[in-house]
């Protein structure tokens, strides 16, 4: 006897009992095996079970009851769960019984005694959700029993509707910080929600969430401040898709403004392969002779917040017609002191940005906010294509040096 559920709905106004049935199950019995029932009697001292022989084969265990256990021996209900009047189960479906519609659902609610505190039954009650299998009649996120010609012609009838699905939170017009919580509210006409996928802005929000309440968690740090669309879409088990209508929010973090200085940089040169110029006031770029520079920036204090931009600023000391190309290096283990032609590490094959003419005593600013993410260390290499080379201030020149400048929404 496996995962029933005996109670009787609420009495009529002026009867004696209270909820619950006369008892559970009793009588003669042999060879009985209990798993994962609800035993709800009227009254503690009536019997949640009955073995008028006391039947040494008989097996009763993880049953969820608060009545009294006649002719069960003590060995029984090992991992029982007894409740009492004050503390009974409570139930997700207001104990909802349709002879219209010809199904009953007594779903426990999540937060009830017995929810997934049931025993696994192997090929029985395998497809539960959540921890374990829910006690009695009804696992959570199964549809509801259906009796009579209903039940025969749910199994027969090819399931064509989607399932209905709308967003509970955050409201309509809602402004949202930092971490919020995304949910909504989905049923379907079989019962049963496979599963919901969040999106935002049309993109998928997380993962598709397979268990009822469903939500999501959305950090709205890494979403640029402003007006944004919230969607729910909800998935039977034929594969059937229900839209939510869509939720329009405003995101509104706090923007900080954060500047670093290189914790390296240095002037790499083709013709003297070997030598290292870090101690230079400058930075040198030039095609005839070839000369590069490197930098690298330590990047901190960005956290769980979203880059809105990312500026190198250079100081231009000698003008030219082309102010540099720059590029990511992917290698950030070199070192200011000796780094050289010959030890330096390569270049991504295409540029992040450039800069046209430049002239001399000019601040310039470098868009690279596709190159930092997060947190890190972040180096880059600029090379020129003209033999007019350009020459910036470096971080050893005693005023205006590089900068990182990094906006981060938090």
């Amino acid at each position: 006897m496996f995962h029933n559920t005996i109670l009787q709905p609420p009495p009529p106004p002026g009867s004696t009992f209270t909820i619950g049935a006369d008892r559970g199950m009793g009588g003669t019995m042999s060879n009985l095996m209990s798993r994962n029932n609800i035993l709800h009697v009227h009254k503690e001292t009536d019997n949640s079970i009955e073995d008028g022989h006391s039947d040494p084969q008989g097996n009763y265990d993880y049953d969820l009851y608060n009545g009294d256990l006649d002719g069960v021996g003590l060995q029984h209900e090992q991992h029982g769960i007894k409740f009492t009047s004050t503390a009974p189960p409570t139930y997700t479906s207001a104990l909802t019984y349709s002879p219209v519609n010809g199904s009953g659902a007594f779903y426990l609610s999540p937060i009830s005694i017995g929810y997934d505190e049931g025993e696994l039954l192997n090929n029985f009650n395998d497809g539960f959700t959540g921890a374990g299998p829910d006690m009695g009649a009804h696992e959570d996120g199964t549809p509801p029993m259906e009796f009579g010609v209903n039940a025969y012609l749910s199994a027969n009838t090819a399931d064509t509707s989607p399932p209905t699905v709308a967003i509970s939170s955050p409201a309509p017009a809602a402004t949202v910080s930092g971490t919020t919580t995304v949910s909504a509210q989905a049923s379907d006409n079989h019962g049963v929600v496979a599963g919901v996928q969040f999106q935002l802005d049309g993109a998928n929000l997380g993962v598709e969430d397979t268990d009822s309440p469903f939500s999501t968690i959305w950090n709205t740090n890494q979403t640029i401040n402003g007006w944004h669309t919230l969607v729910a879409k909800a998935r039977d088990a034929s594969g059937n898709i229900g839209t939510s209508s869509i939720v329009a929010v405003t995101v509104n973090n706090s923007i900080t403004t954060m500047a670093f200085t290189p914790s390296a940089d240095a002037t790499i040169k083709s013709g003297t392969p070997s030598t290292n110029y870090s101690s230079s006031t400058k930075l040198k770029i030039d095609n005839s002779p070839v000369e590069h520079f490197l930098m690298k920036f330590t990047v901190s204090g960005i956290g769980a917040g979203k880059v809105n931009s990312a500026k190198l600023r250079l100081y231009n000391v000698d003008k030219s017609n082309k102010g540099g190309d720059f590029y990511r290096v992917a290698d950030s283990k070199w070192t200011e002191g000796s780094v050289t032609w010959s030890n330096a590490p390569a270049p991504d094959a295409t540029a992040l940005a450039s800069l046209g003419a430049v002239s001399v005593n000019t601040w310039y600013e470098v868009d690279v906010t596709s190159l930092i993410t997060g947190d890190g260390s972040y180096s880059l290499r600029v090379k020129s294509t003209s033999s007019d080379g350009a020459d910036y201030s470096s971080k050893e020149a005693a005023s205006n040096k590089p900068q990182l400048v990094v906006t981060v929404q938090q």
